[in-house]
C-alpha cells in the first residue's frame, strides 16, 4: 500500500539522518556516536522473538545438607553432601520465592550472582544456571521448617535425585537443605540452539542483526487437592529467575514476562489467557516493526515457538493463536538428560519450520494426483517458457511490468467441467501502477479463465498452482525466488469465494524452482 510505502521510507530516511548525524557530529546532547549509530540499526533491524511456556521442567535446584545446630555452608560446587533436587508441584511458587529473596540479598551486598556453567555431550561448556553463595562469605539459600508451614519436614519440599521419601532414604532431620545452585536446563539448551538459528538466517548484505524479544509464559493450575492453594505450583517466580538468567549471559535479548491468572489444564480459561495476555505483546511487537519496515513487516518478524513440557491445552492454545504468523518450531524432544546424566545435550533441541510441521509435507510430482500432476507439468512447461523470455534480448519485465518489487509470480489454474479434460489457464503477476493496486498472478489466472469461458462456474475450479521465479542475472531487482510462496491475503480472498462452492479446491506451491517436490494445501488449511 501507498501509505506503507510512505511510511517505510520515512522511517528510512528518519534513520539515515541518525546515522550522517553520529559519523558528522560525533556527540550531540551527550550521546556518543557510537550510541547514536546503534540505536539507528537497531531501529531498522529485524525481530527475532521466542515465545517459550515455563513449566515445571524448567527448574532444578542443588542442594546442600545443612546440620541444624552448624553455621551455614559457604560454596555451591558439587560433591559429596550434595543433592540435585526438583520442588514438589505445590512448593514450586514458594521455592522460587524463596530463591529470589535470597538474589535479591545476595546482589545487594556482592553484585551479580556467579553463572554456573555445565558441559554437553559435545564437550561444550554452557551456562546453566546461578550460585546462590560466595565463597567463604556468603551461604546458600537456607529452607528453614516455617517457609513452609503445612509441610512436616523441609526436605519434603523436594524430589530429591536417588532418593525416596522414606525414613531410611530421606536426609535425617537433623539437617535443612540449603539451596546453593539454581540449574536451567531446558533454558541452558534452548536459547544457544535458538542462537544457531538466527545465525545460519544471517546475510551479508549489511543487515544489522535482529532484536532479539523472549517472550516467557507462566502459569498455576488447581491442584488434586482441593484445599490447596493453586499459585503455590505457580511457575511465576521460576520465569522471573529465568529473565535474570537470560539478563546475566544474553544481555542482548529483551525478556518479557507473561503470568497467567487462569488455570493452565482448561483449554477455555488458556484461550481467554492467550488472547487477553500473550496476543497483546505480540501485537505491538508487530506494531513495532510495521512502523519501521511498513508492507515488508512479514519479512523483518519471525515467531518462534518453544515446544517443551506443559499442560497439553497451555501449549494447544498457544499454538494456535500464533498460526498466523507462521511460526517455526523449537522442539526440546528429551527434558530430563540434565536430570538424568548431569550434562546437557544439543541432540535434545530439534528446530522444524513451519511448512515442514504442516500435516501435508512436500511430495514428488510423481506421487501426486492424476490432475494435480497434470497441473505441476504445465507449470514446468510454463517455467520453461518464461526462463527463456528471460534469456531474450527484448523484454520489459524489469523495466515495466515487474519494475515496482522485481517479484515474478507464475500461477495455473486447472478447471475441469463435468465429462470433460482438463484446461490450465495461466497468468502472472503485473505491478504498473502501486497507487491502483498490483494484479496478482493468481487472480489473472482467474479472469484469464473467465475471459476464455465466460460458461466457466467456480465449481469447475479444482486447483491452482503458483510458483516464483527470479529474474535474469544482472537485474537490478532482487533476484531471489520465495518459494514455496503462498497466495497473499487478496487473493485468499478470492480462492476462498472458490472454496465455498467447491471445498476440495487446493493450492499447489513448489519446495524450490526446480518443481521435483510439491506441496499440495487444501484451501481450509488456511484458515
Amino acid at each position: 500500500m501507498l501509505w506503507a510505502r510512505r511510511l517505510c521510507r520515512t522511517a528510512a530516511a528518519a534513520t539515515g539522518v541518525a546515522v550522517a548525524a553520529a559519523a558528522t557530529c560525533g556527540v550531540a546532547e551527550g550521546q556518543s556516536s557510537q550510541s547514536v549509530l546503534k540505536d539507528a540499526m537497531h531501529s531498522s533491524a529485524s525481530l527475532e522473538l521466542l515465545v517459550h511456556n515455563i513449566s515445571h521442567a524448567d527448574l532444578y535446584l542443588l542442594l546442600k545438607q545443612q546440620p541444624i545446630e552448624e553455621a551455614p555452608i559457604c560454596g555451591q560446587s558439587e560433591g559429596e553432601g550434595t543433592l540435585l533436587a526438583r520442588p514438589q508441584f505445590n512448593s514450586f511458587q514458594p521455592t522460587s520465592e524463596l530463591i529470589l529473596n535470597h538474589l535479591d540479598q545476595l546482589e545487594a551486598a556482592h553484585g551479580a550472582p556467579e553463572v554456573i556453567s555445565a558441559p554437553s555431550k559435545y564437550k561444550v561448556h554452557y551456562p546453566v544456571g546461578l550460585g546462590l553463595t560466595q565463597h567463604g562469605t556468603v551461604p546458600g539459600a537456607v529452607v528453614e521448617a516455617e517457609d513452609m508451614p503445612n509441610v512436616g519436614s523441609p526436605w519434603e519440599r523436594f524430589h530429591l535425585k536417588g532418593l525416596k521419601h522414606t525414613a531410611d532414604g530421606h536426609p535425617p532431620t537433623s539437617t535443612v537443605p540449603q539451596i546453593s545452585a539454581v540449574y536451567l536446563p531446558l533454558m541452558a539448551v534452548l536459547i544457544p540452539e535458538w542462537l544457531r538459528v538466527l545465525k545460519r538466517r544471517e546475510t551479508t548484505d549489511g543487515t544489522p542483526p535482529p532484536r532479539k524479544v523472549l517472550v516467557l509464559v507462566s502459569g498455576a493450575g488447581q491442584p488434586r487437592n482441593t484445599d490447596a492453594n493453586p499459585q503455590d505450583n505457580s511457575t511465576e517466580g521460576t520465569g522471573r529467575l529465568i529473565q535474570r538468567f537470560v539478563q546475566a549471559v544474553y544481555p542482548d535479548i529483551e525478556v518479557i514476562c507473561i503470568p497467567s491468572n487462569w488455570s493452565i489444564f482448561r483449554y477455555d480459561d488458556n484461550v481467554r489467557f492467550v488472547k487477553q495476555q500473550v496476543l497483546p505483546v505480540v501485537e505491538q511487537k508487530r506494531k513495532e516493526v510495521v512502523m519501521v519496515h511498513g508492507e515488508d513487516w512479514k519479512k523483518r518478524l519471525r515467531v518462534t515457538l518453544s515446544l517443551s513440557d506443559g499442560a497439553p491445552a497451555r501449549i494447544s492454545a498457544i499454538n494456535a493463536s500464533m498460526r498466523s504468523y507462521r511460526p517455526d518450531y523449537l522442539h526440546i524432544w528429551r527434558t530430563k538428560t540434565f536430570w538424568d546424566q548431569r550434562i546437557l545435550s544439543e541432540e535434545d533441541v530439534e528446530f522444524h519450520t513451519f511448512k515442514k510441521l504442516e500435516m501435508r509435507p512436500a511430495t514428488y510430482i510423481t506421487t501426486l494426483a492424476p490432475t494435480e500432476r497434470k497441473l505441476a507439468e504445465d507449470m514446468i512447461s510454463y517455467k520453461r517458457q518464461f526462463e527463456a523470455v528471460c534469456d531474450a534480448s527484448v523484454r520489459e519485465l524489469e523495466s515495466f511490468w515487474l519494475r515496482k518489487t522485481g517479484k515474478a509470480v507464475l500461477a495455473v489454474l486447472v478447471t475441469q467441467k463435468p465429462g470433460e479434460d482438463p484446461v490450465f489457464w495461466r497468468g502472472m503477476n503485473c505491478e504498473v501502477s502501486m497507487p491502483t493496486g498490483t494484479l496478482c498472478a493468481e487472480r489473472n489466472a482467474i479472469g484469464n479463465a473467465l475471459a476464455g469461458d465466460q460458461t466457466m462456474t467456480r465449481s469447475d475450479m479444482k486447483a491452482i498452482a503458483v510458483l516464483s521465479m527470479p529474474l535474469a542475472r544482472g537485474s537490478t531487482k532482487d533476484t531471489i525466488a520465495l518459494n514455496p510462496l503462498d497466495p497473499c491475503g487478496a487473493c485468499m480472498e478470492w480462492l476462498k469465494k472458490i472454496a465455498e462452492v467447491n471445498p476440495d479446491f487446493s493450492v499447489l506451491t513448489f519446495a524450490n524452482t526446480n518443481c521435483e517436490k510439491v506441496y499440495v494445501t487444501p484451501i481450509g488449511d488456511y484458515a
